[in-house]
């Protein structure tokens, strides 16, 4: 909501008093049952003698309380549909009929129900004009309080998930950055390295030396072709080269000897992620998901076998990590990456959950809202 220059004028206060804010029906209502209830017992406790019975007084009382709070919630209710609240004329109108609408019903069952000896000798009109500006007042200030509250709330949970999203892509830009540098420096470097050693094993050596220096070769060149390579591909996999499934296919080949871990892909995810274009949030978040789970499974959960569901309908698609190692408690220790899988998924949109699983273990689902 943008600050005008009357409300910078009049700091906090001007924006609560301003607006506008939507209708908060629970809040009017919680200061409607405060007041009558404050109302209700001030005149029990000041009836002269001679009035009616305490009991007689209470159902009164109480009839007036409940029939004035439904008809607050009522109106409340109805308006806080009606989209042009948003400016602040309607919004003071929509407060004036709540408060109008209410404070009628209010004045009206005084009349049909007395629930008090001591009548008020002041004109309708008076009594009418006083109760509205008092529940006016009322119901303004509650419901600005209510709007500037979660207004802010809301400003500080999205700055908190601007951070998140500036953290994600700070660490995905590091890991691409040293991806590059791996492929583009340490394989050259090792694929010069073994040239210069190929050259030497085509010059006058002994056959000991010579096999002694290939095995150096095929060393350089496995460090070459699978470690760097591998470990590059696992800091930035290429997604939209190789789609998400097969980068997950990398993924899980890294834990043989591990872990068993099976990958299932129903047919619309496998669909939706077949081709990932190379600005695609959701598909790095469900890697980055399942890079996580797989990695709390086997470092805090110690678990032997793990089962990857990826799941798309719609315009979601739901990720879960089945394991079955020692349950939630070892998964949530410190350091088990799970703010890492709720930055994603507040980046994404969505929410995530870890529950036990039904034969041990812990079950992590995230719904990602892609």
């Amino acid at each position: 909501m943008e600050e005008r220059p009357i409300e910078r004028a009049l700091g906090t206060a001007g924006r609560i008093v301003l607006g506008p804010w939507p209708i908060y029906p629970r809040a009017i209502l919680l200061i409607v049952l405060f007041s009558l209830v404050v109302r209700g017992a001030t005149r029990l406790l000041n009836q002269p003698e001679g009035a009616a019975p305490a009991g007689e007084m209470t159902l009164l009382i109480g009839i007036t309380t409940i029939t004035v709070a439904i008809v607050f919630w009522g109106v409340a209710s109805a308006l806080a549909r009606v989209p042009t609240t948003r400016a602040r004329s309607t919004y003071l109108a929509t407060l004036l009929v709540i408060s109008l609408v209410g404070s009628g019903t209010l004045i009206i069952l005084r009349v049909v129900l007395p629930d008090g000896a001591v009548e008020s000798r002041a004109p309708v009109a008076a009594v009418l004009l006083a109760t509205l500006v008092i529940t006016f007042t009322a119901v303004f200030a509650t419901n600005g309080l209510m709007g500037y509250t979660i207004d802010r709330l809301r400003r500080q949970e999205e700055a908190v998930r601007a951070e998140r999203s500036l953290l994600l892509a700070s660490d995905e830009r590091v890991r691409a950055d040293t991806a590059r540098f791996l492929h583009d420096s340490m394989q050259s470097t090792l694929l010069r390295a073994t040239m210069r050693l190929a050259m030497i094993e085509r010059e006058d050596l002994s056959p000991e030396a010579r096999q002694q220096l290939r095995v150096v070769i095929d060393e350089l060149d496995d460090v070459r072709e699978d470690s760097i390579r591998g470990v590059g591909r696992r800091l930035s996999p290429p997604l939209s080269t190789t789609g998400l499934l097969v980068s997950i296919t990398e993924l899980v080949a890294t834990y043989d000897g591990t872990m068993a871990i099976a990958v299932v892909f129903d047919d619309a995810a496998a669909e939706r992620f077949r081709q990932v274009g190379p600005d695609d949030r959701a598909a790095l978040a469900v890697y980055r998901i399942v890079e996580q789970g797989l990695q709390n499974a086997l470092k805090h959960g110690h678990a032997e076998s793990v089962r990857v569901e990826i799941e798309s309908a719609g315009e979601s698609t739901t990720v879960r990590v089945i394991d079955d190692g020692s349950g939630i408690a070892a998964v949530r220790s410190a350091g088990s990456g799970t703010a890492v899988i709720s930055a994603w998924v507040d980046d994404v949109g969505g929410a995530w959950d870890l529950r036990p699983g039904r034969a041990g273990g812990a079950v992590l689902e995230a719904r990602l809202l892609v």
